[in-house]
């Protein structure tokens, strides 16, 4: 039986509730217009560039302007902190869910620029 297929057979639970953990930390960028920017380059450094630097500028905005992303954040800092190995102390407890927590974002914000770049 194909390992991956039972799985999500299985978890599709934890898919929804990942699904909805992203959408709930972009939501306040929805639409998010004048990406014109990050197309225009020729070159492919250029247009990594600009799309990072959406990126970068999102993840600013998450802490400055938007309130549902924001407790959103906090909320999966506290979870992956509740997750990470107490076994090391506090400290790396925290540095853990803060690691976590980013890549996560990271990847929500990326996946979220990826959609309104292609629509």
């Amino acid at each position: 039986k194909n390992l991956g297929q039972g799985f999500r057979m299985q978890n599709w639970k934890f898919d929804i509730i990942g699904a909805t953990v992203y959408f709930l930390l972009v939501v306040s960028f929805f639409p998010r217009c004048q990406l014109d920017h990050i197309l225009a380059p020729r070159l492919y450094p250029d247009g990594f560039s600009a799309f990072f630097g959406e990126v970068a500028t999102i993840f600013y905005e998450i802490w400055t302007d938007s309130v549902v992303s924001l407790i959103t954040t906090l909320c999966i800092f506290a979870t992956t902190c509740s997750f990470a190995d107490s076994h090391y102390g506090l400290f790396r407890q925290v540095m853990i869910g803060a690691v976590h927590t980013m890549v996560h974002v990271f990847c929500a914000i990326t996946f979220f620029l990826l959609l309104e770049v292609v629509v």
